[in-house]
């Protein structure tokens, strides 16, 4: 059709056509030794054109070896790889071919090192197969994990495996995608003992991004898992699995006890942080050191994506607290419009006041992980705003009042209200005092008092974790410390800890 639109009936067309097919048109054929490699004489003539990517020398090859047999495994085994899908130009349509390559290598090898992909493909992957497999199992191997991968990448809910995936789609990981395909393709658990790998991991990623430098606190996964591949690949199971990740005892990967954790976080303005582990280390962090994270230091630990992973962990708490009602909320995706609030606002020193009558601050030690600061509502006296607990001369000196110090105070029995004004500023940023709410509402409720916030969550919000708030009658420090110890609870049970799964299932 296009030469017959291009010629028109115009015989000089016709002979100028022709004669560029014969003169300027070559065919060259390449006679091969057996030592020769023809994928690399093919990159080599193809070098002026569009470069080779490591899926397209795979597919030559295969192609090559197949010979006679080719028409049918492309039909059979390999035609949906030529769907826009696979295209890893066009990112919109789906994944791309290079990376599923590079995962199928380490899921079958247990390496991290697999590039140049086409290389390893066919000197260790190719070669632990040996002479004996046909090509046939080359290419339904790759159209069986393809299957599986692509499920893992799509996410639909009609799918147990892509449910699942959308955690880390969420935060754009794709460090276990090997370690999944084994244990999907090569193991072949029951849906339960694959529910249980969901679970180890998505509580190991959650807790290791939390704790340790967001995604920093992955960047051995490679590596590690590549490790348990190998060592687990003929003798997997729930519990050697588990084994694996409890039994690290180098400083690097070790799984850290509560000796180890010199202080939990406390709510007192003076005590020592916890130490948190190092966010290089393979460690599956404990229940006290997600508590810290959670209280105040994730703005700290959970690195550059500290706002995504806080809004997501409480996306997580109301879908739990719903999960069984049919309520609005219950399939409720999480998206950008769902927005952080802190309930007692940032700049909560412009519009909520302070008690400063002695006694006005209750400290309470209920434990040795926990010193509760509470606010004495019998005091009575005047409410005084933050900035007036101040003398004229130490304001002028510090006008914005970052550091202040009890020396500034204009009267030494404010003493109390200050050290509730630390308390507060300490706690802003604990799970306690933060909930979700959308954008509209956000920039409605501002700075404004609890009681204004209140009423707008109360008409405006479904949620269930607003809901809660709004059955307080007063919100400082106690109801904020409250709250977190209720929604910590809710943490640990959506992401048990690694002695939860040792007792409940190694």
């Amino acid at each position: 059709n296009k030469i017959m639109g291009y010629v028109n009936c115009n015989k000089e067309r016709v002979l100028t056509l022709l004669n560029s097919i014969l003169d300027d048109f070559c065919f060259v054929q390449i006679l091969l030794g057996s030592g020769d490699q023809p994928e690399k004489i093919f990159e080599s003539l193809n070098a002026r054109g569009k470069s080779l990517l490591q899926f397209d020398l795979l597919r030559n090859n295969l192609f090559l070896s197949a010979r006679e047999d080719r028409n049918r495994l492309f039909e059979k085994h390999w035609e949906h790889f030529e769907k826009p899908y696979w295209d890893p130009e066009d990112k919109k349509l789906g994944t791309s071919s290079e990376l599923f390559l590079q995962h199928f290598l380490m899921a079958k090898l247990g390496t991290e090192n697999v590039k140049p992909e086409f290389n390893v493909y066919q000197r260790q992957y190719r070669g632990r197969l040996g002479d004996t497999s046909k090509i046939e199992y080359e290419f339904s191997e790759l159209k069986r994990y393809s299957e599986v991968y692509r499920e893992m990448t799509d996410c639909e809910d009609d799918s147990e495996i892509g449910r699942r995936m959308k955690f880390y789609q969420t935060f754009d990981l794709t460090t276990l995608h090997p370690f999944i395909l084994f244990v999907k393709c090569d193991i072949k658990p029951s849906d339960d003992e694959l529910k249980c790998v969901f679970d180890i991991l998505e509580s190991y990623t959650i807790r290791r991004m939390l704790c340790c430098g967001g995604k920093n606190g992955l960047k051995n996964y490679n590596k590690f898992f590549s490790e348990i591949i190998r060592g687990l690949k003929n003798n997997f199971s729930l519990r050697n699995f588990i084994e694996r990740l409890s039994e690290q005892t180098s400083r690097a990967r070790r799984y850290p006890t509560d000796d180890d954790v010199e202080h939990t976080l406390r709510v007192h303005y003076d005590e020592a942080p916890l130490l948190l582990p190092d966010s290089s280390t393979i460690v599956f962090p404990d229940n006290r050191a997600v508590k810290a994270a959670l209280h105040r230091y994730w703005t700290k630990t959970a690195g550059q994506i500290q706002k995504r992973l806080i809004r997501y962990i409480l996306y997580r708490i109301e879908l739990k607290k719903n999960e069984n009602k049919r309520t609005e909320t219950n399939k409720l995706p999480f998206e950008q419009r769902l927005t952080l609030e802190h309930v007692m606002p940032i700049k909560w020193k412009e519009t909520w006041h302070l008690p400063v009558g002695k006694g006005s601050v209750i400290y309470k030690r209920e434990s040795r992980e926990n010193l509760g600061v509470y606010v004495n509502r019998n005091v009575t006296g005047t409410d005084r705003p933050y900035a007036d607990l101040f003398s004229e001369t130490y304001k002028k000196n510090n006008p914005n009042l970052e550091e202040p110090t009890k020396d500034g105070l204009a009267d030494k029995s404010w003493e109390h209200a200050f050290d509730l004004a630390l308390a507060r500023d300490h706690l802003l940023e604990s799970i306690g005092n933060l909930t979700l709410i959308t954008g509209p509402l956000n920039s409605s409720m501002k700075n404004g008092s609890f009681s204004d916030k209140k009423g707008a969550l109360d008409e405006y919000s479904i949620l269930k974790l607003n809901r809660e708030i709004c059955k307080y009658d007063t919100w400082d420090t106690n109801e904020i410390h409250d709250r977190a110890k209720e929604l910590i609870a809710c943490v640990y049970e959506i992401w048990p800890s690694l002695d939860w799964f040792v007792k409940n299932i190694a």
